[in-house]
């Protein structure tokens, strides 16, 4: 799957929800594939620590911040994500 674009897959399939255009991947070299666990919170890091505990391993975790300027990933964040 990491051949193909994701807009193949919006193409392929008119229900896949997508992402923002405006969202960019901070590191060039990175890829992701997976099943989206999405969380929106808003000042609030517990929902996204509740959502680190309801994933499965595969699933790649998306955070909406709703604009919140907040670190919502740190140091304690990826050892649970690692374990």
């Amino acid at each position: 799957l990491t051949a193909l674009a994701c807009s193949s897959f919006a193409d392929a399939d008119k229900t896949l929800r997508v992402m923002d255009p405006g969202m960019k991947r901070m590191n060039d070299g990175a890829k992701l594939v997976g099943v989206a666990r999405t969380v929106r919170c808003h000042e609030d890091f517990l929902a996204v620590i509740r959502a680190l505990a309801d994933s499965r391993p595969g699933e790649v975790l998306v955070v909406d911040t709703d604009g919140s300027r907040r670190a919502v990933v740190g140091e304690l964040f990826s050892l649970e994500a690692t374990r």
